[in-house]
């Protein structure tokens, strides 16, 4: 079995360069449902047609180029399998869900792998094996600690789907998105030093400041860029709001990322180039479906922090202006103008 039907079923959904977010719970979930219910008993595949199946279902559109002629996927090769998927966007992506980024899918994934390599590297883990995941990781897997271990039995045989599918069951339960300005900052700071892609040594040196792992899988932070930069900000922006714990929340910031960053990447950046010019759709869209005085507020922020209108604003400005613009502590946002701008809209 290989993927050369993939290579053209991919072909046929590509898009647009934008963000990818790695994996929602439907995804995730739908394709756990298919490896138990189709995998061959005896050797564990799952046939090539149902992964063609999914991969149109979910809207695939990347290539498969990293793996050999011949590649099946069976628990062994389901890790890169799913990294492959996470890194790639799917059409029905959508920040504004829970959701495991990449950055997310890349930790917990290389655990497992870390883990399986010390057993019988056969892609299965025990419960007693996952708890030792969720013992050793300081931070990234605190939130699921306990209740992911209800999940399991000592004895039982987990394959890293069904890790995973635990994992974005009870990331509901702790799931929260905020920053303020401070953070904003350091995110951009990493953006503004690099150039095609975001700085792999700044990067790891950011997120080692997060405390996610433990010094002996810091490696782990070394991640690929298959992304530009101005696109893998906004996954950047999304992720840091929800791990960072070094928060004032004394000092004005927004909650939401995920929803403001979809609004940049669906609403504003038709371009699609993660970037948003003074000219493009957000200026024409607040001027024409906003009140004029918040217009003005959007004017103000861009004098006041942005200037120079031919330089092209990034995700990261877009969140300091959502702070600047309602800094009474997110009590509105221009997500509801906007919704309630289209709603009247339509009813007229």
């Amino acid at each position: 079995m290989h993927f050369k039907s993939a290579v053209l079923l991919c072909a046929l959904y590509f898009v647009a360069k934008t963000q990818s977010i790695g994996f929602d719970q439907r995804e995730i979930e739908e394709l756990n449902a298919l490896f138990i219910q189709h995998k061959d008993p005896i050797t564990g595949i799952l046939p090539n047609d149902v992964i063609n199946s999914y991969l149109k279902n979910v809207g695939y559109t990347g290539g498969v180029e990293q793996f050999k002629e011949g590649f099946v996927l069976n628990n062994e090769t389901m890790p890169d399998f799913l990294i492959m998927l996470a890194d790639h966007i799917k059409i029905p992506d959508s920040l504004m869900q829970v959701c495991l980024t990449t950055y997310e899918v890349r930790l917990f994934v290389g655990w497992f792998k870390v883990q399986n390599e010390r057993g019988k590297k056969n892609g299965h883990l025990t419960g007693a094996e996952i708890y030792d995941i969720l013992n050793d990781q300081p931070k990234i897997i605190k939130n699921y600690n306990n209740t992911i271990k209800t999940e399991f039995k000592d004895e039982n045989a987990i394959n890293v789907l069904q890790y995973l599918t635990a994992i974005m069951k009870h990331k509901k339960e702790n799931f929260r998105q905020h920053l303020n300005k401070k953070q904003i900052d350091k995110c951009r700071a990493l953006y503004d030093s690099s150039k095609d892609h975001l700085d792999s040594v700044k990067q790891k040196a950011l997120f080692k400041s997060l405390n996610l792992v433990s010094e002996e899988y810091d490696y782990l932070l070394d991640f690929d860029h298959v992304r530009p930069a101005a696109h893998e900000l906004q996954e950047l922006l999304v992720f840091y709001s929800e791990y960072d714990e070094d928060f004032d929340s004394e000092a004005p910031f927004t909650t939401n990322v995920g929803q403001f960053m979809w609004e940049f990447a669906k609403l504003y950046d038709k371009n699609h180039d993660g970037l948003l010019n003074i000219q493009e759709e957000l200026l024409k869209f607040a001027k024409t479906y906003t009140t004029e005085s918040f217009y003005g507020k959007i004017e103000a922020f861009l004098e006041e922090f942005h200037p120079d209108r031919s330089r092209p604003m990034c995700p990261a400005m877009f969140m300091e202006m959502q702070i600047t613009l309602q800094p009474d502590y997110n009590s509105m946002d221009i997500s509801r103008i906007v919704n309630d701008m289209w709603s009247k809209k339509r009813n007229t």
